[in-house]
C-alpha cells in the first residue's frame, strides 16, 4: 500500500487523474501568492515563508523522511538566460514596460541597441519584438547541461528497453503506455537541444 501526491491544477497528467476520479481541485494562494484560507495553518505566509514553515513543521512531528535539494530539469528552449534586452517600439509594450519588467525578471527593455548579442526576432501585435540575448555558456551551465545528457541518455535507453517489452506493452494500462512512449518522444528531443546547445 502507498501513497502518492498529484497537482491536478498544475500537472497534465494529475488533471486527467482528477477527472477519472471526480476529486476538487483545491486552490492553496491567492493571485499573489500568498496562502489563502485553505492553507490551514499557513494562511497569509507567501510560498517561500510556507515552504520553510512546512518543512519545520514535518521535522518537528518526525514525518519527514528526506529533503532532497536537487533541482534536475534544466531549461532547454532557448539560450536566454537572464542577461537579455528586449528592443520594441510597440506602444502596448512601452506602455507597460514596468508590468513587463517584472513579469520577466529584467528591466533592459529598451527602444534600440547596437551590441552584438544574439537575436530573435517575434511578431506581436502587428510589429516585430526584438530579444537581444548571449548565448555563450559560463562553465557551470556546460557541467548541468552534460550532467543533464547524461540522465536523458539513460533516461531513453531505459523507455526504450521497456517500450520493446511486448509483456510490458500487453500488461500495463494503455494511459501508462502512451505516457512512456511522450515521455520518450520527450526526452529525445530535450537531448537534440542539448546537443545542440553544447556545440
Amino acid at each position: 500500500m502507498g501513497v502518492t501526491k498529484i497537482t491536478l491544477a498544475h500537472d497534465p497528467n494529475d488533471f486527467e487523474v482528477g477527472n477519472r476520479h471526480n476529486l476538487d481541485r483545491i486552490i492553496i494562494m491567492n493571485k499573489d501568492a500568498t496562502m489563502n484560507e485553505n492553507a490551514i495553518g499557513y494562511i497569509g505566509l507567501d510560498r517561500f515563508e510556507c515552504r520553510k514553515k512546512l518543512v519545520e513543521d514535518l521535522k518537528e512531528k518526525d514525518l519527514l523522511i528526506e529533503l532532497i535539494k536537487k533541482i534536475r530539469k534544466v531549461k532547454l528552449d532557448n539560450n536566454i538566460g537572464k542577461d537579455y534586452l528586449i528592443i520594441s517600439n510597440n506602444k502596448l509594450i512601452l506602455e507597460n514596460k514596468n508590468l513587463l519588467s517584472k513579469m520577466l525578471k529584467n528591466e533592459n527593455i529598451l527602444t534600440n541597441y547596437n551590441g552584438n548579442y544574439n537575436k530573435i526576432d517575434i511578431n506581436f501585435d502587428n510589429d516585430i519584438v526584438s530579444i537581444y540575448y548571449d548565448g555563450s555558456l559560463t562553465e557551470e551551465e556546460k557541467q548541468l547541461l552534460i550532467k543533464e545528457k547524461e540522465r536523458l541518455i539513460n533516461s531513453i535507453a531505459r523507455r526504450k528497453n521497456l517500450l520493446s517489452n511486448q509483456g510490458y506493452i500487453n500488461k500495463a494500462p494503455k494511459e501508462i503506455v502512451e505516457n512512456e512512449k511522450n515521455n520518450l518522444m520527450k526526452d529525445e528531443k530535450d537531448l537534440e537541444l542539448i546537443i545542440e546547445k553544447l556545440k
